[in-house]
């Protein structure tokens, strides 16, 4: 249940080692709140190295492919432009672009922290300020195939290579704040981080790490005091409209989440905007809920079969598969958890997933108690705790059809 991952290289290995050379790479990624992200970069070589050889850049991906001339620092390129997607914080390197440029100039990583993000960037250490080629560029002239075989980006990047660009835009969805690293190559403006790997390998620095956070409102409920330990957790769900307050501006931490309540959280944890019924307000979220395996119940969508106490395995499995991580550690095993045998059999493989990617902490649930009931300030802890307290972006879509696809 992944997006499709487009195959490019930041060095271009889609083209032959003849246009390691010269090359221009800007990438920008577009990152939405709840982490997921589409990017996009421009890759290409300079174009008097392509006229030299009577050839474009299609003639080394595919014949299919469309180029464009590029202007840029005085030069011209031809560039193929590639577009990519992701899901999750950390399927950001499965994205062609972002892959690459972690491949080939150091690691990046996004991780979800509270109410934002933290983007991590490094470089590989054999990027030093006295760092020496292996392999010497050519004279225009004496540019052939052979004459660049063994050249690497490294070897183009240590011979400051004239006319070689590598950049990168990271478009966050809250203020940044650079916490660690230089400024060389690195400019940080409202949402916004742009890079300059070229003046940033000149630095001498090798991390760099940028916090996007965002300001949440404090409510106040008369039912919630600031010393609760809920506190954080219910102003993060509710300002991010995940879970409902009452008319009278109670939230009712100590009130049972209900299975009716459990599927409009999910709804509205996946961005899905759903209308109410007349008849009863949640039937159109049960269905949805239903339609899409969050629930496994095939109840009639009424008041007397959803608005009832949802039990603790319920909403353990319904919030791990729509969260949809794809990596988790698997140290957890079923006979880690004390009551597995009480768990419904057609739940527990999600919930041993949901055990693995932190929904739920072995230490503190060795006993699931899985047909007990779970509180809405708990279900707002387990949300907070998750990193899920904003809808997820539209890219969510292609995860819901995915499981459309797989039910068939």
């Amino acid at each position: 249940m992944k997006i499709r991952i487009l195959s490019i290289m930041f060095v271009i290995v889609a083209f032959p080692l003849l246009l390691t050379g010269c090359i221009y790479n800007n990438t920008t990624v577009n990152i939405s709140s709840d982490g997921s992200g589409r990017v996009v970069s421009e890759t290409g070589a300079l174009k008097e190295i392509f006229d030299k050889l009577g050839k474009t850049p299609s003639d080394f991906t595919s014949k299919k492919n469309k180029h464009h001339l590029l202007k840029y620092g005085g030069r011209e390129y031809l560039a193929e432009t590639w577009e990519d997607a992701y899901v999750n914080p950390e399927e950001i390197n499965w994205s062609g672009a972002v892959a690459s440029i972690s491949r080939e100039m150091g690691p990046v990583n996004l991780t979800p922290i509270h109410n934002g993000l933290k983007l991590n960037l490094k470089l590989w250490e054999q990027y030093s300020t006295d760092m020496k080629p292996n392999h010497i560029f050519p004279e225009f002239k004496d540019i052939t195939d052979q004459s660049m075989q063994g050249m690497t980006l490294y070897d183009l990047i240590a011979q400051d290579i004239e006319g070689l660009v590598l950049k990168a835009t990271f478009n966050m969805p809250y203020g940044v704040k650079q916490v660690k690293g230089g400024t060389d190559g690195v400019t940080v403006k409202g949402k916004t981080i742009s890079l300059d790997y070229m003046k940033m390998v000149k630095s001498g620095v090798y991390e760099w790490e940028f916090d996007s956070v965002k300001n949440v409102k404090k409510s106040t409920f008369p039912d919630v005091s600031k010393d609760s330990p809920y506190y954080d957790a219910i102003n993060a769900v509710v300002d991010g409209g995940l879970i409902n307050v009452y008319a009278d501006g109670t939230f009712k931490p100590d009130k049972p989440i209900a299975l009716d309540e459990l599927t409009k959280i999910l709804a509205n944890g996946l961005g899905q905007k759903i209308a109410g019924d007349p008849t009863y307000w949640a039937k159109n979220y049960v269905m949805f809920a239903q339609k899409y395996g969050f629930v496994i119940s095939k109840a009639a969508p009424t008041s007397k079969n959803w608005s009832i106490p949802a039990t603790r395995e319920q909403v353990i499995y319904a919030l791990t598969f729509g969260d949809n991580t794809q990596m988790a550690n698997e140290k957890v095993e079923s006979s880690h958890i004390k009551d597995w045998d009480k768990i419904d059999p057609k739940m527990r493989d999600m919930i041993l997933w949901g055990y693995n990617t932190g929904v739920v902490d072995i230490e503190k649930n060795e006993y699931l108690n899985p047909k007990g009931k779970i509180t809405r300030a708990e279900v707002a802890q387990i949300l907070y705790d998750m990193y899920w307290t904003v809808p997820k972006s539209d890219i969510v879509e292609s995860f819901l059809n995915d499981i459309l696809l797989y039910m068939e």
